[in-house]
């Protein structure tokens, strides 16, 4: 994604720049601080002490709903989607949590302003 380094599991998932401002915009919206390890495995590992606090199940239908409303919007969703309109995929998550609470799940209603802004511009 970055091209700063070899594409390896950990360095894509974990390690890139991209792969880190949207590891922490999730994070953050559920109020979470986080570190991520060296590695994947580090990470399901360690991301059973996260989930204690956060329903299993909620949280994979949260990225699912997050996934599914940005391929909604750029149409079969890639990195480069994101990469190239982070600032879009900010406000899809800004319109889905407030406060770390998950306020929206329409994907209709996500899209609406980012629509109106498009058609305003």
């Amino acid at each position: 994604m970055c091209k700063c380094n070899g594409e390896s599991v950990d360095h894509l998932f974990l390690h890139c720049p991209v792969a880190l401002e949207l590891w922490d915009m999730v994070f953050d919206s559920f109020g979470v601080c986080w570190v991520m390890p060296k590695s994947v495995v580090g990470l399901l590992l360690a991301g059973k002490v996260v989930l204690v606090a956060i329903n299993e199940l909620a949280t994979l239908e949260f990225i699912h709903l997050l996934v599914e409303t940005m391929d909604r919007h750029f149409g079969n969703v890639c990195e480069l989607d994101i990469m190239f309109h982070l600032e879009k995929a900010h406000f899809m998550l800004e319109e889905m949590v407030i406060n770390g609470c998950i306020v929206e799940t329409s994907k209709t209603n996500i899209l609406q302003p980012i629509q109106l802004m498009e058609k305003s511009s």
